[in-house]
């Protein structure tokens, strides 16, 4: 039977021969490397677009509230909402934007005086002889290289300014198109489901966006919270640049496990222009901070965003920062979130028949006539 008898008894309901399955495993693959390569290959892309979609369901959370309660068109909550987060950050511009941009240039002018703290306390450490004849060859090369490395980053070019713009743009465009109508792009995907399995699609989709509320409410809470202390305890103790250092202790917020010890190490550095006892204050300071926002933030976060384990937290950061770079250890967690999502709903619950508790105080139980599968043994 050559491929078009094949054609031919498939279209009548005869089942293909193995030519004719042979060719669909090697088209289907065919595909599927394919497009894996065109994912691996547009990766920032790939990172946009999810960047993208938080910020569509960001934007879409509030503004779904303001127009059921209100009953206003969708489109003008949107409106409403958007034009609120630009008077946020325009107005934040407005009044600590003139300082931020301050404090970056001061702390840049006082990286020589920071350098030459971190030498004294090198000589009187244990070793610290060898350390300085180490380091001897590479100390003004680092320092220079150190200096013009952020003055670059701090100026940009112009190539490296529109790249950013087009970027943001997109990003920007992207999701308010989503917010605009994310049903419509959901039934969209569900569609590419199996006619069987596109209610199942739908709830897995609708889990997925409870799931990514969830972690953007409670991140947004985290990273206030870190922010305001950090700032308020670092000017009480008399650190400078507390503005600059609180903005990045509250950013940091968005890389667990990682992300508070980044924002600490800067702020140990420049508390040592003042001394070493402002140093100890501002260790007190950042593991009084984790301790609150460990013990009130995060188990808000836990009952309506996904508990990540520790390990599988740790791995999403290492591979979001290998595919993506230091972008995406940002969005590592919300990727680890939904791929458990998918785990729970797709393969603990449905294959399985397991029990499974989801985001949001949702459970499900076991399929009716279903059964847990054990393992045998021997």
């Amino acid at each position: 039977m050559d491929i078009a008898d094949n054609a031919d008894a498939t279209a009548k309901g005869a089942p293909p021969s193995f030519t004719g399955r042979v060719l669909r495993v090697l088209a289907l693959t065919t595909l599927f490397v394919a497009g894996a390569l065109l994912l691996w290959n547009a990766a920032d892309i790939v990172l946009l677009a999810f960047i993208g979609f938080l910020l569509a369901v960001a934007l879409a959370t509030p503004a779904s509230a303001i127009a059921k309660r209100t009953r206003m068109p969708r489109w003008l909550a949107l409106m409403l909402v958007t034009l609120a987060i630009l008077a946020l950050l325009i107005g934040g511009a407005w009044f600590a934007g003139d300082q931020i941009v301050q404090q970056i240039a001061g702390l840049i002018e006082d990286l020589p005086a920071i350098a030459e703290r971190l030498r004294d306390m090198l000589e009187r450490m244990p070793g610290g002889d060898w350390l300085r004849e180490q380091l001897q060859d590479v100390e003004p090369m680092a320092l220079t290289d150190l200096e013009l490395g952020l003055v670059g980053q701090v100026t940009g070019s112009l190539a490296a300014l529109f790249e950013v713009l087009v970027r943001i743009t997109f990003v920007v465009f992207f999701a308010l198109f989503l917010a605009t109508a994310p049903q419509r792009y959901r039934d969209g995907l569900v569609r590419l489901s199996p006619p069987e399995s596109q209610a199942r699609a739908t709830e897995v989709y609708d889990q997925i966006a409870v799931t990514m509320q969830g972690w953007i409410v409670g991140q947004l809470a985290s990273m206030l919270l870190v922010g305001i202390l950090a700032t308020v305890g670092l000017l009480v103790i008399g650190v400078p640049y507390a503005l600059l250092l609180g903005l990045l202790a509250g950013l940091a917020e968005l890389i667990p496990i990682f992300g508070p010890i980044f924002a600490y190490i800067p702020a140990a550095i420049v508390a040592l222009l003042v001394g070493p006892q402002q140093l100890l204050w501002v260790t007190i300071l950042y593991l009084v901070i984790q301790q609150l926002e460990g013990n009130l933030i995060q188990p808000m976060v836990q009952r309506h965003a996904v508990d990540l384990p520790r390990p599988l937290t740790i791995v999403a950061i290492l591979l979001g920062a290998s595919v993506f770079g230091v972008l995406g250890m940002f969005v590592a967690t919300p990727l680890m979130a939904i791929a458990l999502v998918l785990v729970k709903m797709l393969y603990l619950h449905d294959t399985l028949g397991q029990k499974v508790e989801l985001p949001g105080g949702k459970k499900e139980s076991p399929p009716s006539g279903s059964r847990p599968k054990r393992p045998t043994v021997g």
